[in-house]
């Protein structure tokens, strides 16, 4: 009875290994990392960092507010955008986090600068490769 048992569990056991090996490509593809958010404001100006939801573009504040000198570090997964704001949350710095790089246990972001919200429209390439963008002025 065993010996005919076992072509069926080698079976489910190849299939198995399979799954187990396609599954980080597919569900885990994001890496944990720990990020440290680091303020270098040329001003005194503190900041605060927001997580934003890709699905909704909702933000979720992740640390408190800190200021020139301080570092915040939070953790994360490749992919992640998170947005610097000021107090009064008109000027911000988008960040996108990705793969750290070999021997990196901590990404560094250091905030320097921060701009003005005033754009119209605002175009991040995700994708690993480079993206052309044109743009044709209509009134012209």
């Amino acid at each position: 009875m065993l010996s005919s048992l076992a072509p069926s569990v080698l079976r489910q056991g190849c299939l198995f290994a399979i799954l187990l090996c396609a599954l980080p490509l597919c569900v885990f593809a994001e890496t944990k990392v720990s990020v440290r958010f680091s303020n270098a404001m040329k001003d005194d100006r503190h900041i605060t960092m927001f997580w934003r939801n890709p699905v909704d573009r909702e933000e979720m504040s992740v640390t408190s507010r800190f200021s020139r000198g301080v570092s915040e570090v939070v953790e994360a997964y490749t992919g992640h955008v998170f947005v610097a704001y000021d107090d009064d949350r008109q000027d911000f710095r988008e960040f996108y986090i990705e793969e750290p790089k070999a021997g990196e246990s901590v990404i560094d972001i250091v905030v320097t600068d921060l701009i003005r919200k005033t754009a119209i429209a605002r175009f991040i390439n995700h994708s690993p490769g480079s993206m052309e963008l044109f743009w044709k002025n209509e009134e012209t």
